[in-house]
């Protein structure tokens, strides 16, 4: 990036990662400890294309021609490398999201060139052919279509033409043809207010995607020293409708010494509507969003107590309070996970009652300093309950979650590292670093330095053999599921 930004009116802004349609050559590790980083000289990206997507036939808006091979399989889905071990996808979401606060991830539409040679052989008219369909079910989603492609004679310049010319004389002026510079500029501009995720200095620049309102549609929160607004999305008239959002979710600070504030989202109220959560050294209190303005609630924080006040964030340490809904109805709890403090508290209209239960022993959110401790909640036995994953230098464990009195009682595996047999990967690392591990199509999967030797290039556990049953071998594991 330094290199490149030397060359005359030459401004680096995204990043796609070698080789990853055919292969997971890209993962949490690199999102977290590289392009979220800043170089020597100062410079960052705020965009990548790495991910690809999956149109599948479990989206209802995509008519069934565009889904569908006349032989009755999925027509994209055939497209996957899955003797590779592919998990580098989403599935039916074609537009721009955030990984990590940092980055917009402006996901590939599969196929890529070398996935469809793979399957159609060299710059074969099927492949020209499934990525018009592919065109046709990005403009009904009204999302975007990201090509990836190669100079290595796997697809013609004229088929890529003939690509372009089916969107222009079907769709004329529906389309628009973007440069991923003119990506991040629209994003900065129509969407975030002017606001980009990353500060001048390449800092988290207090801008949050959720759903304020509860409607099914993301609105954007910013919040930092020089804005602190809410932006709803209105679809009846297409428009944004702006309040003030309350607090700042990072504060000004000098370049390097940037951290959050600790407020956290969740949701405290049966409409669905959000809620915020903050206690650090300056700033205390829940508010809710109602209809079109967030209100204080003077009694959230009631109760809120574990040998005294719990707080999100001290001396810049985050202090492992999350919200999350345990139950699954429809409102979050509170946990708590720090060396110190265990504990799980629902929320009441009178304040915070603490529950029977606590994260299960020996694994906790964030460690001493505020870092990740390699907690994940992953619903590993597909009940629809989060259960837990712990994975760092010193122990790994998988447990159930049983109910709102028992909490994560099933203890599936446990152990010290290093443990016997092959026991589950780091998720964090002894240096406190992201380790490249995710969830996804019923197995953990992780990449990393020392994964990329060989394919699959990731490190592979199976939910039902390794979390939840008898060990095998990973040729057995990959073998068996790769892939929903």
């Amino acid at each position: 990036m330094d290199l490149l930004s030397t060359i005359p009116n030459t401004r680096p802004v995204a990043f796609r990662m070698p080789c990853c349609d055919s292969m997971n050559s890209v993962s949490p590790r690199f999102f977290t400890e590289v392009i979220g980083k800043t170089t020597p000289g100062g410079r960052f990206l705020s965009l990548d294309s790495s991910v690809f997507l999956l149109f599948t036939a479990k989206d209802p808006a995509l008519p069934r021609e565009l889904i569908y091979d006349p032989d009755g399989r999925e027509k994209f889905r055939k497209y996957l490398p899955t003797e590779r071990g592919m998990a580098n996808y989403v599935e039916d979401y074609p537009y721009p999201y955030v990984i990590d606060r940092r980055c917009w991830e402006v996901p590939c539409v599969m196929p890529s060139d070398w996935d469809a040679q793979n399957r159609n052989g060299k710059c074969s008219p099927q492949t020209v052919a499934d990525l018009k369909f592919a065109v046709d079910a990005t403009v009904i989603k009204q999302g975007m279509f990201a090509l990836c492609f190669h100079p290595h004679g796997w697809i013609n310049n004229t088929q890529v033409v003939e690509l372009i010319d089916h969107a222009v004389s079907r769709y004329g002026r529906k389309v628009k043809f973007l440069s991923l510079h003119d990506v991040q500029e629209r994003l900065d501009k129509h969407l975030l207010a002017g606001q980009p995720l990353r500060g001048s200095a390449g800092q988290d620049n207090g801008v949050r995607l959720c759903d304020v309102n509860h409607d099914g549609y993301l609105d954007v929160v910013v919040g930092n020293a020089t804005v602190k607004q809410t932006r709803i999305w209105s679809p009846g008239t297409r428009s944004w409708q702006t309040t003030p959002f309350p607090v700042e979710l990072v504060p000004e600070g000098p370049p390097g010494t940037w951290s959050e504030t600790g407020v956290r989202f969740g949701v405290l109220q049966p409409s669905g509507s959000a809620s915020i959560l903050v206690r650090n050294g300056t700033t205390a209190g829940v508010w809710h969003f109602t209809g079109s303005a967030w209100t204080p609630d003077p009694e959230g924080l009631r109760g809120l107590e574990l040998g005294g006040p719990l707080v999100t964030v001290t001396a810049g340490r985050d202090r492992g309070l999350r919200l999350r809904d345990l139950d699954l109805d429809g409102v979050c709890e509170l946990i708590v996970g720090n060396p110190q403090q265990q504990a799980v508290f629902a929320y009441r209209n009178t304040g915070w009652q603490r529950l029977p239960f606590r994260l299960p022993e020996g694994t906790t959110i964030v460690d001493a300093e505020g870092r990740d401790a390699g907690l994940r909640f992953v619903d590993f036995d597909e009940d629809g309950y989060a259960d837990v994953v712990f994975s760092n230098a010193q122990r790994y464990g998988a447990y159930v979650f049983n109910s709102m009195t028992e909490g994560w009682s099933r203890k599936m595996l446990a152990s010290e590292r290093p443990g016997e047999g092959p026991g589950l990967p780091m998720i964090v690392r002894a240096d406190g670093t992201n380790n490249g591990a995710w969830f996804n199509y019923r197995h953990m999967w992780v990449q990393n330095e020392e994964t990329g030797g060989k394919p699959p290039q990731v490190e592979v556990r199976s939910f039902t053999h390794d979390l939840l049953g008898p060990r095998r071998s990973r040729r057995a594991r990959l073998t068996h599921r790769c892939v929903p």
